[in-house]
């Protein structure tokens, strides 16, 4: 079971654009946008982020799928557009507890960003660091370790080791290394993280908090 230990999560719901009007337009124009709106995949994407936020699972889930069944329609299973659907499943059943549903389709995900945009790009870093988060989840640690390494690799080549997002990583790493009782191993790659959020953040800002959360929690074992 995963102990008291909070972890930066690099999952993050993607809008992938959405039609917007003009301060100006008219009621009757505003109208048209909204038909037009309800035949848009990322109408029902962006309404299904809006519900999530809202912790209202249920009716987000209803407009991920249909954003997914337009977008396999008229973009195909190899397209930018329907990974993001398939992140943003993953996100809500991950959310519900319900991990192997969204291992399945943050596993979907990631083959289409692996076929579009190959292995070192980061947003393969991202599905790499989502499949961990759920692994870890489920207490599958070695696996987590092995999808949080792979995500960081991929960051150290694209974006080097002094970004908010490499210290993510990190710190992701480290809540692995601490469920496994591996406590200076953990401890080593909280102070990475909390190292690189220190020269890339305000001091104040919630990820350097819950870094040092983190390695207060550690220290206080």
């Amino acid at each position: 079971m995963k102990k008291n230990i909070f972890i930066i999560i690099l999952i993050g719901l993607i809008i992938g654009g959405c039609s917007t009007t003009s301060n100006n337009s008219t009621n009757k124009n505003s109208k048209k946008l909204v038909d037009f709106n309800k035949n848009d995949h990322n109408y029902f994407n962006s309404l299904g982020i809006k519900y999530y936020k809202k912790a209202q699972y249920d009716k987000a889930l209803e407009n991920y799928e249909k954003a997914l069944t337009i977008r396999l329609k008229i973009l195909g299973d190899n397209h930018p557009s329907t990974a993001i659907s398939y992140n943003n499943i993953g996100v809500l059943y991950q959310s519900k507890a319900q991990y192997d549903k969204a291992l399945e389709n943050f596993e979907k995900a990631l083959n289409i960003k692996l076929k579009i945009l190959g292995e070192n790009n980061p947003y393969t870093a991202t599905s790499y660091n989502n499949i961990g988060l759920v692994y870890d989840s489920k207490a599958q640690y070695d696996k987590a370790l092995e999808n949080y390494e792979k995500a960081l690799k991929i960051q150290l080549k694209t974006f080097g080791e002094n970004n908010p997002n490499t210290a993510t990583f990190y710190n992701n790493i480290g809540g692995v290394y601490y469920s496994k009782a591996q406590y200076g191993k953990a401890l080593e790659y909280l102070e990475k993280a909390l190292k690189i959020l220190k020269n890339t953040l305000v001091e104040n800002h919630p990820n350097v908090i819950t870094i040092k959360n983190n390695i207060k929690i550690l220290k206080d074992r």
